[in-house]
């Protein structure tokens, strides 16, 4: 399989479970000096929206 394909797959597959995720769990942090999940997908998006110049 591509990796392409593969990626879609597991982001298809993320997108499934987003939902399920309660905005308390996805925005709290185990830790003060770490990164909550919705900050770590926020990095993702940004990351990949400079890197491809849109």
């Amino acid at each position: 399989m591509a990796y392409d394909k593969v990626l879609i797959s597991i982001l298809d597959q993320a997108l499934e479970r987003l939902p399920l995720i309660s905005n308390d769990d996805f925005s709290s942090k185990l830790n003060p000096t770490k990164w909550s999940k919705k900050e770590i997908l926020g990095h993702l998006i940004q990351i990949t929206i400079i890197s491809k110049g849109f």
